[in-house]
């Protein structure tokens, strides 16, 4: 709404969001391509299963993963939905079933520790929230106006980084 109320005005809207292939790059740093495509994997699950009309859920799933990687160019045989189902249960440690909606919920939660997919949503946290607020500190160096609007889960660690730079 607020990007839409802005657009009506002619101001200028900028996600500082990262990249898809930024993101990519950084986690690769620490992680395989396996355990990333896993940790998106479990997250589209979870989403799936908030839908209240559910598409057909590989469809919906793979098919999300697979429009990722065609700017990625990763190993697409890891996006077989044996092999996203293996590593998830190798991940994890649970037996996959698909309409678990608080098992892939739990396993997104970057507070949880307990399995390698809590550890890459940990640090894939970490990097949005670097680029959000190294983006908002340049646009403050430059002069602009800035208005944010940010996820309640981000306001943690982004308010109190934006104080310090900014003031």
């Amino acid at each position: 709404l607020v990007a839409w109320l802005a657009a009506q005005q002619g101001w200028d809207c900028e996600s500082p969001e990262p990249d898809l292939v930024m993101m990519a790059t950084e986690l690769r740093k620490e992680f395989s391509e396996e355990e990333i495509w896993v940790k998106d994997f479990t997250g589209m699950m979870a989403q799936w299963n908030r839908l209240v009309v559910r598409p057909e859920v590989w469809g919906y799933a793979r098919g999300s993963l697979l429009r990722e990687n065609e700017k990625l160019h990763w190993d697409e045989n890891n996006l077989k939905q044996e092999n996203l189902v293996g590593n998830f249960e190798k991940l994890s440690g649970r037996k996959f079933v698909e309409t678990d909606y608080n098992l892939f919920n739990n396993l997104c939660d970057p507070i949880q520790t307990g399995t390698k997919i809590n550890l890459v949503s940990a640090r894939s946290g970490q990097i949005r929230d670097e680029c959000i607020v190294g983006k908002i500190a340049g646009y403050w160096k430059r002069g602009e106006s800035i208005f944010a609007v940010y996820g309640r889960t981000h306001v943690v660690m982004l308010e109190p980084a934006l104080r310090k730079l900014l003031v």
